[in-house]
């Protein structure tokens, strides 16, 4: 998904340029750079699963959207307002140091932090995890 709104970017960048040949490199780091956002985070191990602190302050996005997947989280953020096209704007993945359960996730915004508590994966899903890793 980033990959390909990065290549889209950057194509566009190389039009706008008048398809100048041999910027490649150059248009893809300016495609990622107006794409993609630092994202300033904290991750606290807890006895029943993981809490993510995330800090809102340096993304310029107005709506922030968390997807919560086994072993990560992936924040796109956008600026469009109501019934506008969408467009992302901010895209990142966040590692997560072990399995949890995405239907567990708790978010909640405080001031300028975004809190996710996220609940231990159960067992079925990290012996599939591991098995899908091994393959």
């Amino acid at each position: 998904m980033m990959r390909e709104a990065i290549a889209r970017r950057a194509y566009e960048i190389y039009q706008g340029r008048g398809a100048a040949e041999g910027h490649d490199a150059e248009d893809w780091l300016k495609a990622e750079q107006e794409l993609v956002e630092p994202l300033s985070c904290g991750c606290l191990k807890m006895e029943n699963g993981l809490k993510v602190s995330v800090c809102l302050s340096g993304i310029k996005a107005k709506k922030i959207t968390v997807g919560v997947e086994p072993e990560r989280l992936i924040f796109i953020g956008g600026n469009a307002a109501e019934g506008e096209e969408k467009q992302a704007t901010a895209i990142r993945t966040l590692t997560l140091t072990e399995a949890v359960d995405p239907a567990s996730a708790r978010i909640r915004q405080v001031g300028t932090t975004l809190e996710i508590a996220l609940r231990h994966a159960p067992a079925g899903i990290k012996e599939e995890l591991c098995a899908e890793r091994a393959a």
